[in-house]
């Protein structure tokens, strides 16, 4: 069965801009990967060095540091206001392997899980490893609401659970109240499991507000992510919090795939939790311009990009001349030397669009924008 399942599943059209990228170099705009470009809270330099110093380089606890965890349970509460205990909360090596987790925590073979289109292209895959079947709804390509009838219509008697990203990735839409109230609704009425993939809570522009789903439906499970609110990915650091009725089966999994995060790395991302407000205001602000930059600049230049209502990437429509978003993508990359993904990547939704993300900083963004304006320019003498 394990054969049949990795034969079914796809590797990840991110990493194959990645690679293409790589094999031209030169100076590059890089746009394809979601990484935060930014240092990380300086308190997490200092925690780093204390901890080595106190010899934390064993096995940590089972669930997570004993701090962390109590800081978390804090956290949870106050900002997502879900039901948090030290019962309820694993930390896990990134927010990928929570979802992962998640997952075959829950399903059986054959169990349908209904996720977005688009979507992060990895958790369609993840949810074949499973053994489940992902059933996709489409969001709006312009907007990135839910298709409310689409999702009602959408539910068997093998439906297992839904999955939402929010805020989502590639569209930078948040969820709204009216789309999580339905989507409860046919949760409660079907007995479903709501996964929510809250990635990138920190990252709301202006007046958008975020708010986690299990805080109005008691079985859902949430993952979080330390690597886009203090800049940590390559810690692989995240945390689920999830119904208490799943422990027994989030252990199992929990200590046959990833057993234990870093006792060093988890001290670091107390830190990081702790650390004033004023680090996570500010890198939403310089994230803030960066977009601002890119919409105007690339809109501009003629490819259409609205402003996000949250996320790290912006979500271009790619020009009318082409019919295909990857070849947009190569054609982008080999003229004006901007690296971004096609939209196909992330569903049939997706085609019409590419995502780019705003790692690099802002004198950068305005370097692609110049870039961009300069290829346009002479694809219109042409």
């Amino acid at each position: 069965m394990t054969r049949i399942r990795l034969d079914e599943v796809s590797f990840s059209g991110i990493g194959n801009m990645v690679k293409l990228a790589n094999s031209i170099g030169g100076d590059l705009i890089r746009g394809e990967v979601g990484d935060v470009g930014a240092l990380p809270p300086e308190e997490v330099r200092q925690a780093l060095i204390n901890a080595y110093d106190a010899h934390l380089t064993h096995y940590p606890p089972f669930q997570g540091d004993d701090g962390l965890l109590d800081a978390l349970v804090i956290k949870v509460r106050e900002k997502n206001h879900l039901p948090a205990t030290k019962k309820n909360i694993f930390i896990t090596s990134g927010c990928s392997i929570g979802l992962s987790i998640s997952l075959s925590s829950i399903l059986n073979d054959g169990d349908e899980v209904i996720t977005t289109d688009p979507i992060w292209c990895h958790i369609p895959e993840m949810i074949k490893l499973a053994g489940g079947i992902p059933v996709f709804i489409p969001l709006h390509p312009e907007t990135g609401r839910i298709n409310l009838e689409a999702l009602a219509r959408a539910i068997t008697p093998k439906t297992k659970a839904i999955i939402i990203n929010t805020p989502n990735n590639p569209t930078g839409a948040v969820l709204s109240l009216q789309e999580a109230n339905k989507i409860i609704s046919l949760a409660k009425e079907y007995g479903l499991f709501i996964i929510s993939d809250e990635e990138y809570e920190s990252f709301v522009y202006e007046k958008n507000k975020h708010f986690s789903i299990g805080s109005l439906y008691e079985d859902t499970i949430t993952c979080f992510s330390f690597s886009k609110t203090y800049a940590l990915s390559g810690f692989r650091l995240g945390y689920l919090v999830f119904p208490e009725h799943l422990m027994e089966n989030i252990s199992k999994m929990f200590l046959y795939t990833q057993m234990y995060p870093s006792s060093l790395l988890q001290k670091g991302a107390l830190a990081a939790l702790t650390a004033s407000d004023l680090y996570s205001e500010a890198l939403l602000r310089d994230y803030t311009s960066r977009a601002k930059v890119i919409v105007e600049g690339f809109t501009n230049a003629g490819l259409l990009t609205k402003m996000p209502e949250v996320s790290v990437y912006v979500w271009p429509k790619i020009p009318k001349g082409y019919s295909s978003s990857q070849v947009f993508c190569e054609d982008l990359l080999r003229h004006a030397g901007i690296v971004a993904v096609p939209g196909s990547v992330f569903g049939n939704q997706g085609k019409g669009h590419i995502r780019y993300s705003l790692f690099e900083p802002v004198d950068r963004q305005k370097i692609a924008v110049k870039k961009l304006q300069g290829w346009s320019i002479g694809l219109c003498r042409k």
